[in-house]
């Protein structure tokens, strides 16, 4: 976990996906660009970042083993980005979202939410779980 500024954040986003955003290759990203990401950030003053890897056969597994640090952060957001990525070489199917909308219900209501899902090269990882909290 790591708690840095919401300018801070928006910067570090930028430069990682800066080729793929800038150029307008986009064919990775489904959900979010660059721009949802700004608007998101410039409405808080802090972001908490939680990372997991998929540890479990579904998503929605790894993130219910996190569920008490993942609730104890929600508290007092006013928005969440949940950023899922997936190893190339790993296919997300329409469980794996299935589980990670109910997951996102139990998060409860009065937070303004977002996912993307983004396709990554690597062998380090099938799935990443990115939880960009806002407050």
């Amino acid at each position: 976990m790591e708690k840095i500024t919401a300018q801070e954040t928006l910067h570090r986003f930028a430069e990682r996906y800066k080729e793929k955003i800038l150029s307008g290759e986009r064919k990775n990203l489904i959900g979010l660009d660059l721009n949802d990401y700004a608007s998101v950030f410039r409405r808080g003053s802090e972001v908490t970042i939680l990372e997991y890897y998929q540890e479990e056969d579904s998503l929605a597994g790894t993130l219910m083993i996190h569920k008490q640090e993942i609730m104890e952060q929600v508290e007092g957001a006013t928005d969440i980005i949940l950023q899922v990525i997936a190893a190339k070489s790993h296919v997300l199917m329409m469980e794996d979202m299935n589980e990670l909308a109910a997951f996102v219900d139990l998060l409860g209501y009065g937070v303004n939410f977002y996912w993307g899902i983004e396709n990554e090269e690597t062998t380090a990882f099938k799935v990443k779980i990115e939880i960009y909290i806002v407050k």
